[in-house]
């Protein structure tokens, strides 16, 4: 997740804050290609959900234009990776699309110069993302984990807590905490959770510590959470609630589907992180499902060049058996 692919703002320009140890200076870019930007490099909201929110800052680029530019890294000649402003460029690219003006083909951002640490530039997108009011600690945790994540592909030896203590320094010591405790929840349950970003903090809190202290009940909640699939973010709330105060034996049923003679197996999934020729691939396998989730717009390649890609995977596929 999804930083969030909805993580972003648009806020008037502010007084940025003294750069953290290593971070190098910032060129204003004017104007930058829409497809010379890749969103590759550090990993946003895992849900990927879609941000109901676009509509209102597309008209505001729209009628006023954009205040705030985007933050970029330079990786190659003409190319650049996002290093803040996933909605911003999002509502860029959706007006394109949309309008076909080409006010929208290009976008402002700053850039920054290659080769700057990844624990730099996680920290600059958490920075902008933190003045968010409403940003929830399931998304500060997916981000500590995006960044054990991509450490891990880049080589780094880092857990959890160092990237706690070093993307949200500035937040108080309980507050962390709190983040490591969503991070421990969601490293359980977030491929049943649909809603993560719903669960306020107390609820979270109380449901991992019930859950540690009855680690019994982790296979009965995931498996009460596949059994309400499509649910609101309400209904999944209702189900945590019930495991979190004990009462899940009640309301929250965990008896077969009719016509079933036993309740369903959990759905068997795979995730796989890959870098190749320096772009970050996420690869999401279900029974009958393959996602890739990379930063390139699929949609503007070529429908037979797209088939032929397609017909090569299945073909290595089946030569690997």
């Amino acid at each position: 997740m999804t930083f969030d692919p909805s993580f972003d703002t648009n806020p008037p320009a502010a007084p940025q804050p003294d750069p953290p140890p290593g971070a190098e200076a910032v060129t204003v870019v004017d104007m930058i290609p829409l497809d010379a930007v890749q969103i590759g490099l550090l990993l946003r909201d895992r849900a990927r959900r879609l941000d109901d929110d676009l509509g209102d800052l597309k008209a505001s680029i729209r009628d006023l234009g954009l205040s705030n530019p985007i933050r970029v890294q330079a990786i190659a000649q003409q190319r650049y990776e996002l290093v803040q402003g996933w909605r911003r460029l999002s509502a860029f690219r959706a007006l394109l699309a949309e309008t076909g003006e080409a006010r929208f083909a290009r976008i402002p951002a700053r850039l920054m110069p290659g080769g700057a640490a990844l624990a730099v530039l996680y920290r600059q997108m958490v920075d902008e993302n933190m003045v968010r009011k409403d940003i929830s600690f399931a998304e500060m945790a997916n981000l500590a984990r995006g960044y054990v994540d991509q450490a891990e592909l880049s080589g780094e030896d880092i857990d959890l807590d160092d990237a706690v203590n070093l993307l949200f320094a500035s937040a108080g010591a309980q507050k962390r905490s709190y983040i490591r405790r969503f991070a421990w929840l969601l490293s359980r349950f977030d491929k049943h959770l649909e809603h993560p970003e719903a669960i306020p903090r107390a609820l979270g809190m109380s449901l991992a510590n019930r859950l540690d202290e009855r680690p019994d009940l982790m296979p009965r909640l995931s498996r009460a959470l596949q059994e309400a699939p499509g649910r609101s973010p309400e209904q999944e709330l209702s189900i945590l609630r019930q495991f979190a105060d004990g009462s899940e034996g009640g309301a929250v049923a965990l008896a077969p589907k009719p016509g079933r003679g036993r309740p369903a197996a959990p759905r068997a999934r795979t995730r796989l992180h890959l870098m190749r020729d320096g772009e970050a691939v996420e690869v999401i396998a279900t029974p009958g499902r393959v996602e890739l989730h990379l930063a390139r717009d699929l949609t503007t390649t070529d429908r037979a060049r797209l088939r032929a890609a397609v017909a090569a995977f299945m073909d290595a596929l089946d030569h690997a058996r």
